[in-house]
């Protein structure tokens, strides 16, 4: 299975990476967002850079914790935060 990641900056164009592998046994973060992917941002705040998109339908992000509404995820070596209100934990 193939997932989109999209990088901000540089031409814009999405990368596409393998599917990140679930054997981490640990807590994956999805995307159930209106627009169909939550931004993944430098830090816990809505003011914070945009560094990525997790997209919904994807392998997800691998979770990494909690801070306030956020999730800190790592996904694809991008390690960031998204807004647990258009996300959920499996």
């Amino acid at each position: 299975a193939e997932c989109v990641y999209r990088p901000t900056g540089g031409n814009g164009n999405p990368v596409r990476y393998s599917s990140e592998s679930a054997s981490n046994g640990g807590k994956k973060v999805y995307s159930s967002a209106y627009d169909g992917y939550v931004n993944i941002r430098r830090s816990a705040s809505a003011k914070s850079a945009i560094i990525g998109e997790l997209e919904n339908g994807g392998d997800g992000a691998k979770y990494l914790g909690k801070h306030g509404n956020w999730y800190k995820v790592s996904y694809y070596g991008t390690v960031g935060y998204v807004n647990s209100s258009h996300c959920y934990i499996e």
